[in-house]
C-alpha cells in the first residue's frame, strides 16, 4: 500500500500533472484478507502556509510480483487539497460613521472553494457569529468549477437593505459542503437623518 503527494504549486489546479513526480511518503505491507484500517495525517501537501496549500495525496494497491506475475496496480484512489477561502470589503473602516449615502465597497474573494456560494449579508447591531441577516443583491457568487475560483467584486447603489439608521453589522459568508463559514465582517454606524437649523423672524 504505497501513499504519494503532489503540490500543485501557487494557483495550480493539477490539469496535465505528471504524477510521475509524485513524493512517496510512506508504504506498508497487506499480509491478510479482510478490511485494513490505516490512519494518516489529514494533509502532507508541502507549503509553509498550511491553509493556502494545492495539490493532492494518492494512495494505491499494488501486488507483489512472483514468478508467474508482475508487479500490478490493483486499485488507486486520489483525493485534492484545496486552500482555505479568505475575503476582505474595502471602502469602510469598522466603527465608521456613516453620513447620508452608502460608500462603494470593493469585495475580494480569495480561493472559493468548489461547489460553493458565497455572498454578502447585512442585519442590524454588533457582529454576531450566526445571525441570519438581509442578502446584498448583486453580492452572490457560484462556483461549479472543480477548483477554487478567486473574484473582485465592486459593490454600489445598494442602500435600500438598511431600512433604518444605527448600528450595522456587514459580511461576507461562504457556504461549501461542509458547512458555513464567516470569512469577513464590518460593523459600522448609519445615520442619513439630515438637520436643518435655522431662525424664523417676522416684522411687524
Amino acid at each position: 500500500f504505497l501513499r504519494h503527494v503532489q503540490s500543485y504549486g501557487t494557483g495550480g489546479n493539477g490539469v496535465g500533472i505528471d504524477r510521475t513526480q509524485a513524493t512517496l511518503l510512506s508504504q506498508s505491507s497487506i499480509t491478510s484478507n479482510g478490511t485494513q484500517n490505516l490512519s494518516f495525517q489529514i494533509n502532507s501537501v508541502p507549503g509553509a502556509d498550511r491553509s493556502k496549500v494545492r495539490g493532492e495525496e494518492r494512495f494505491s494497491i499494488f501486488s507483489i510480483a512472483d514468478y508467474q506475475v508482475p508487479e500490478m496496480q490493483i486499485d488507486s484512489k486520489y483525493i485534492q487539497i484545496w486552500p482555505v477561502a479568505d475575503a476582505a470589503i474595502s471602502g469602510i473602516e469598522p466603527g465608521q460613521l456613516v453620513r447620508y449615502s452608502l460608500p462603494q465597497l470593493t469585495l475580494t474573494f480569495n480561493d472559493l472553494y468548489p461547489s460553493s456560494t458565497t455572498y454578502v449579508q447585512v442585519y442590524k447591531g454588533n457582529s454576531v457569529l450566526g445571525t441570519k441577516g438581509t442578502i446584498v443583491q448583486g453580492s452572490a457568487l457560484t462556483v461549479s468549477d472543480s477548483s477554487p475560483m478567486s473574484r473582485v467584486l465592486v459593490l454600489k447603489d445598494y442602500d435600500e437593505v438598511f431600512d433604518a439608521d444605527g448600528r450595522w453589522t456587514m459580511e461576507i459568508l461562504t457556504i461549501t459542503p461542509f458547512g458555513t463559514d464567516r470569512l469577513a465582517q464590518v460593523t459600522f454606524d448609519l445615520d442619513r437623518t439630515m438637520k436643518l437649523n435655522g431662525t424664523f423672524t417676522s416684522i411687524e
